[in-house]
Order: C-alpha cells, then sequence, then structure tokens
C-alpha cells in the first residue's frame, strides 16, 4: 500500500486564547510534533502490522532528522519520498485553545515536487492532503484508491477536489426486495449504463448495481460519484445525455 500526501514538521502552541491581529499571546505548552496527514496515516498503517510506502516530497533538513527516524523504526518504507535540494520539508503552527478553537499557518515546503515523481503500480493507494496536481497521475497507478474528500475540503475549495478524481461510479438501485420499482427499473438502467460506456469506450467510469439507497418512489434512482449527485426517474433513453453531462458538460443533468 502507498500512502501519498503531506509529510510536515507541526508546532502545536496551547493557549487561552487566539491572537487578535498585532496581538502577542502566552502559550501554556509548546511542542514540535511530527506531521502531515501523509506522514500520521503511514505511522497508524505500520503499527496495525503493515508496510505503507510514503509517496511525498521532504526537503534536505528531513535526511537523519528524528522524524525519518521514527517512520522507519516504525517500519514505513521511504523509497518512494521524493527529495528536494532547496526547498525544506512542510511546516506547520497550530494554536488551539481549550474551547476547541484553532489557528492554523501552513507553508508547503518541497511538498509541490511531488508533481516530478514517477512511481511503479501499487494495488492500494490512500491520498491525503498532498500536492493536488500530482493526484491524477498518481492515482491511475493504483488498483484501489482511498480517498477521503471530506478531509481534503478543509484545505481547499470543493471543485478543486472534485477535479482531481479522474473516475466515475455510478450506482444504480436494484433492490427489488426493498421496493418492487427499484427491482423493475434499476438492471434496465443499469444495463443501458453498461451498453453506453462500453460504446463510447469510456475506461474510466464504472456502473454498481446498488442496493437500497433511500427514494425508491422516484426509480431509476442513481447516484454519481465524484460529487453524489442523486437523479430520480432515470430511464434508459436517459442514460446517454447523463453521461455526457457529467464527462464532458458543467457535471449536472435535467431530463
Amino acid at each position: 500500500m502507498l500512502v501519498a500526501g503531506t509529510v510536515a514538521i507541526d508546532v502545536v502552541a496551547q493557549t487561552e486564547a487566539l491572537p487578535q491581529p498585532n496581538e502577542s499571546v502566552v502559550a501554556s505548552r509548546m511542542d514540535e510534533r511530527f506531521g502531515g496527514c501523509a506522514g500520521n496515516v503511514a505511522r497508524a498503517l505500520a503499527r496495525l502490522g503493515h508496510a505503507p510506502h510514503l509517496v511525498s516530497a521532504v526537503g534536505p533538513d528531513f535526511a537523519g532528522s528524528a522524524y525519518e527516524k521514527a517512520l522507519l523504526d516504525e517500519g514505513v518504507q521511504l523509497d518512494d519520498l521524493h527529495r528536494d535540494p532547496e526547498r525544506p520539508t512542510a511546516r506547520a503552527v497550530l494554536i488551539g485553545t481549550p474551547s476547541g478553537d484553532q489557528l492554523i499557518v501552513y507553508h508547503e515546503g518541497a511538498t509541490p515536487a511531488m508533481v516530478q515523481m514517477e512511481l511503479a503500480a501499487a494495488p492500494i493507494g490512500h491520498f491525503a492532503a498532498g500536492e493536488f496536481s500530482a493526484y491524477p497521475s498518481l492515482m491511475s497507478r493504483c488498483d484501489l484508491v482511498v480517498f477521503a474528500p471530506c478531509q481534503e475540503t478543509f484545505h481547499r475549495e470543493a471543485p478543486a477536489v472534485l477535479a482531481c478524481l479522474v473516475e466515475s461510479d455510478i450506482l444504480v438501485c436494484n433492490h427489488g426486495a426493498r421496493d418492487a420499482r427499484c427491482g423493475a427499473c434499476g438492471p434496465l438502467v443499469a444495463d443501458a449504463f453498461e451498453t453506453e460506456i462500453e460504446d463510447n469506450g469510456y475506461e474510466d467510469v464504472h456502473v454498481h448495481r446498488s442496493s437500497h439507497v433511500g427514494g425508491h418512489r422516484f426509480a431509476g434512482n442513481v447516484l454519481v460519484y465524484p460529487g453524489g449527485t442523486w437523479y430520480g426517474y432515470v430511464r434508459p433513453p436517459d442514460v446517454g445525455q447523463l453521461l455526457d453531462a457529467h464527462l464532458d458538460g458543467d457535471g449536472r443533468w435535467e431530463a
């Protein structure tokens, strides 16, 4: 398994209140910690008995650091790290209060150098808050992609998150035991999608015959990811226009 994303050094401070503009506050504690989403995920996987390959970009300050030693000691594979000779490893300053308020300042450092990386094929890839422009090419090397858009939207606007997802998944409710309408209509709609995809050579679009998703009175029920757009009353003749809207248009189809 590969884990791709950010490796960062975090400075974490605890204060009674967040500083206002041009104000200094006293921290009750301040620690330097190993951070970055990908680094944290890789360490967690190693502790669960896996040997993840960490895919990120770090600076010359990372070599021989306590962070590098900790990763190696825990069994994280570092052969796929890109070591940028000029830019430092990413850093973040996180200020928190007892009430849960936070202020975060982040410097990306060497992380954008991930675009220079070329990897061998991997069965599973987990992507965690890294360099977005590198994601599509890295994702294409993985048989299965694990990706948490909710985590990414903490750092970026949702359209930018969706744009990096190169594959589409279409769920068509076929749950006849739950509602006869989906049991009758769903298989016909799924068949139509599969035919349309094959006829047009769409390699990165996948159809799944799913169970209950709700709204059976609107059969055929279709969910399209990424984006989670939910369609009702879809009929087999509609699937061509629906696919065109999502793959070549503005991402939304209306009958």
